[in-house]
């Protein structure tokens, strides 16, 4: 592969992991109601709120009224605002990726976080102070568009201002990845934790089954060259 010059990387499962289970079981006590029924109704509303700048606030009123919860009287704008602390207090950040980060800065390679995520996202990332790690951040929620779509792999390299030739998506999954390959770029995907010897993937964890051999993989961003 030709040395890149533009580096896209995913946030979630990639750079830091969120639990979500966990934000949601406490998002559920905090409103009263199930949490596996509050667990359904937030999956409803996942692929929508990713594509629109206001999508959690949109979908939290409509989240609770299917777990039979009223959300006026500022219940789901407190339900809003307890967020953000919730996915800081449940999110780790993986070191190696920050290190890579570091790395590209220093090799002077430009870089963007490409997510597909709510408007919750940004907040975090510069609450934790990865935003400044990359160049620009290109959210799904605020472009309204989400991966595998090519439109948010091509409003990536227009801000970088690379062709697709020579810019490689770094992500978790292989649909991703895949939509990268197939708007032009190389593509990485990284699968946690799956270190076999040596560090390279272990062709017998879980996620490794089915996954493509025309795509590289790595199980840490320290396999990884500038």
């Amino acid at each position: 592969m030709q040395h890149p010059r533009a580096w896209l990387v995913d946030v979630y499962d990639t750079v830091l992991s969120v639990d979500f289970a966990a934000v949601v079981r406490e998002g559920a006590r905090r409103v009263g109601v199930d949490a596996l029924r509050f667990m359904a109704a937030t999956r409803v509303e996942d692929d929508g709120a990713m594509v629109s700048p206001t999508g959690m606030a949109d979908a939290v009123p409509r989240i609770l009224r299917r777990c039979g919860v009223d959300p006026a009287h500022g219940l789901a704008e407190s339900l809003l605002a307890a967020y953000p602390a919730l996915m800081r207090e449940h999110c780790t950040v993986h070191e190696d990726a920050v290190d890579f980060l570091h790395r590209l800065r220093a090799a002077g390679s430009p870089t963007a976080f490409v997510s597909n995520c709510a408007e919750d996202t940004r907040p975090l990332l510069a609450d934790l102070g990865l935003d400044r790690l990359v160049d620009v951040l290109v959210l799904s929620c605020e472009v309204r568009a989400a991966k595998p779509a090519p439109a948010i792999y091509a409003h990536a390299l227009a801000l970088l201002d690379v062709p697709a030739e020579r810019a490689v998506m770094l992500d978790d999954r292989v649909s991703y990845c895949q939509g990268a390959l197939d708007a032009g770029l190389s593509a990485v995907r990284i699968v946690r934790p799956a270190a076999g010897p040596g560090g390279a993937p272990d062709p017998a964890h879980p996620q490794m089954a089915g996954h493509p051999a025309h795509l590289p993989v790595v199980a840490t961003f320290a396999a990884l060259q500038p």
